[in-house]
């Protein structure tokens, strides 16, 4: 188990990451950089596909976990079971 000193999360997986800036949780790398920005950190919700056929559609979703919700990417099978940023955010 980690944890952080500052804001008290934790969480048992090798490949999240917690932020120590905004203090939120990420399950992966490449989750945690989509939400850095040029002057530090962007809300996740704010992070969106800039082209493609996906364009404007969040690159990061909202989830629930035993230690607390947790950002995770957005992707086609997470889409396809029912897990949308706006979901989460409700629910």
């Amino acid at each position: 188990m980690t944890s952080c000193r500052d804001c008290g999360r934790e969480w048992t997986g090798l490949a999240e990451c917690h932020c120590a800036g905004c203090h939120l949780q990420f399950s992966s790398e490449v989750a945690f950089t989509r939400h850095q920005g040029a002057d530090g950190c962007l809300d996740p919700t704010t992070v969106v596909r800039k082209s493609g056929k996906r364009t404007g559609d969040p690159y990061l979703v909202l989830r629930e976990g035993p230690l607390g919700d947790y950002w995770t990417s957005n992707s086609s099978l997470a889409n396809r079971r029912g897990y949308t940023l706006e979901s989460n955010l409700e629910g």
